[in-house]
C-alpha cells in the first residue's frame, strides 16, 4: 500500500510504502451489491504517523448517523463516467450530505421509476449524495473511505461500495456502514475496545475539490 501520498506521479516527500502480507475478507460476503463488502489488509510493519498521515476512529457499533450531515469522500477514481483523472493524478475530496438506506432506496426506486422495494440498499449500508447528482465518487474509488466528523474526532463512517451510473439524480452514492462490522473490524485486529480505538485507517491531507463525479462501482 502507499500512504502519504497526495499526487500518484512525482515528488513524493512523505510517502510510505509497506507490504501487504494477507487480505482478510469479510466472510460471508458473495459479491457486488451485498452486505459485507469489506475487508482488512495486515500489513508487514506498522505505518508512521505523521502530519500528513493519520490515524482515522472507529465508529461505535450501536452509533446512528443523521441525516444531511456533511461528509468527505476522497480518492483518485475517475472524475466523470467517461473521463479519467489526468496526471499528475492529485488525491481528489468531494463533500457530500449522509442519506439512510430507507430514504436512499426512495430515492433510487424514484430514478428508475420501480415500485418501492426496501430491500437493495439494507441496514449495513448507507448512502452518500445529492438529489440532483454532480457530486459523489466515481470507478476506481472503491474501498475509499467516507469521513466524517464528531466531536472534533474523524469516524470512518462509510466504505464505497456500488451505485448505478455516475453522479446522476436520485442516485446517491452507496457505502458499507462500518459501524455494523465495528466488532468483526476490532476481533480481526486485536483491538482494544471501540471507546479507545484510534489506529484504525490512515489518510492524508487533501488540497483538491472533486466535482460532477459520479458513484464508484466495485471493480
Amino acid at each position: 500500500i502507499l500512504v502519504g501520498v497526495l499526487n500518484l506521479t512525482g515528488p513524493n516527500p512523505t510517502k510510505q510504502v509497506v507490504k501487504v502480507t494477507e487480505i482478510i475478507e469479510y466472510p460471508t460476503y458473495n459479491g457486488d451489491g451485498k452486505n459485507g463488502d469489506l475487508a482488512l489488509l495486515k500489513l508487514e510493519h506498522a505505518v508512521i504517523f505523521t502530519e500528513n498521515v493519520q490515524p482515522i476512529r472507529l465508529p461505535d457499533p450501536n452509533q446512528m448517523f443523521e441525516n444531511g450531515k456533511m461528509c468527505w469522500l476522497n480518492g483518485w477514481g475517475r472524475i466523470s463516467e467517461n473521463e479519467k483523472l489526468a496526471a499528475p493524478y492529485t488525491l481528489q475530496e468531494v463533500e457530500l450530505p449522509l442519506i439512510n438506506a430507507s430514504e436512499c432506496n426512495k430515492m433510487y426506486q424514484a430514478a428508475l421509476n420501480l415500485p418501492y422495494t426496501p430491500t437493495a440498499i439494507t441496514e449495513e449500508m448507507i448512502c452518500a449524495g445529492y438529489p440532483e447528482g454532480k457530486k459523489d465518487g466515481c470507478q476506481g474509488d472503491s474501498g475509499g473511505g467516507l469521513l466524517c466528523k464528531y466531536d472534533e474526532h474523524w469516524l470512518l463512517v462509510g466504505i464505497v461500495s456500488w451505485g448505478d451510473g455516475c453522479a446522476e439524480p436520485m442516485k446517491p452514492g452507496v457505502y458499507t456502514l462500518v459501524s455494523k462490522y465495528t466488532i468483526w473490524i476490532v476481533e480481526n485486529m486485536n483491538a482494544k475496545p471501540s471507546s479507545e480505538l484510534t489506529i484504525m485507517t490512515t489518510t492524508v491531507k487533501m488540497t483538491t475539490n472533486l466535482t460532477e463525479q459520479a458513484n464508484v462501482s466495485t471493480d
